[in-house]
């Protein structure tokens, strides 16, 4: 009877133990499991965001490049601003005018537009001029939010004109 005892107790502490330790050992597998290299290299990553970008843009009629740093939240805000006054001139329309206007805008860190150029045309000029006065007509886009660390900010602008 006392060895029956001992055998259960020792079976009884070794069934714990495993029970204890098995977790630990299923966890750090699954920690060197994350440590492996991607399973794509970094140069294709990229290449794929580039071109999820490009798509995104292509898609939407307006977006943003800002050189430096800004909120996503404050980028939201001013697109959405310049996106509510934005027009597509119905003399363009009518006469089937389409294409895609980039221009560049600089604002002080109040939100006034200081600048506001043409970087590149649509080929029309009521589709160009219809682009920079959306960014007039939308501004003044307040102050910069706090982890913008800059007196002022650069941002250029894709107005993409299409006809449904």
């Amino acid at each position: 009877m006392k060895t029956r005892l001992i055998v259960c107790f020792v079976l009884s502490v070794f069934l714990h133990a495993f029970i204890l330790i098995m977790p630990w050992q299923v966890m750090a597998r699954g920690e060197a499991a994350q440590q492996h290299e991607d399973p794509f290299p970094v140069n294709l990553v990229k290449q794929i965001e580039e071109l999820k970008t490009s798509i995104q843009q292509a898609e939407e009629g307006l977006s943003f490049e800002v050189e430096g740093e800004v909120s996503v939240d404050y980028l939201e805000r001013l697109k959405a601003r310049i996106f509510y006054v934005w027009e597509y001139p119905q003399s363009a329309i009518d006469q089937g005018f389409e294409g895609t206007v980039r221009i560049c805008f600089v604002l002080d860190a109040s939100g006034w537009i200081i600048d506001n150029a043409l970087v590149s045309s649509s080929g029309y000029a009521e589709l160009d001029h219809a682009a920079l006065i959306a960014v007039e007509n939308a501004g003044p886009f307040g102050p910069f939010s706090e982890d913008i660390g800059q007196e002022t900010l650069k941002i250029t602008g894709n107005f993409c004109y299409v006809i449904d």
